[in-house]
């Protein structure tokens, strides 16, 4: 029996170099978990969300969106309000940083990591 050797086609090849390529832009960037900011920090997961994101067809794109919408719909309906726990999330920070003193570093990292994930 003769072992055939497929060849990948020449969209899968692209594929792989446009994976490769993304990749390549995050080189140089520290480790951070559950975070994905070039320069910055990321983690292994937001790598492969980074590649998914750039392969996806616009019909993926789209049905990403619509789960999206879905998922902001379903969490309307079991009562969680997302304001609110951002206030929340808000009011601790204020509260931490009355406690800490006034801390310029800590002003200028959040400041800095802000404008980061701001792109």
């Amino acid at each position: 029996m003769k072992l055939v050797q497929l060849q990948p086609s020449f969209p899968l090849r692209l594929r792989e170099l446009r994976v490769g390529l993304i990749w390549v832009r995050w080189l140089n960037t520290p480790y951070h978990h559950r975070v994905r900011i070039k320069e910055a920090g990321v983690d292994c997961a937001q790598l492969l969300i980074s590649a998914a994101i750039a392969q996806a067809t616009p019909a993926d794109l789209l049905a990403i969106r619509q789960a999206d919408q879905q998922f902001e719909k379903d969490i309307a309906v079991i009562g969680v309000d997302l304001e609110k726990i951002a206030a929340d999330d808000r009011a601790n920070a204020r509260d931490r940083q009355i406690k800490t003193g006034n801390s310029w570093k800590q002003r200028i990292l959040a400041a800095v990591v802000e404008k980061l994930a701001d792109g």
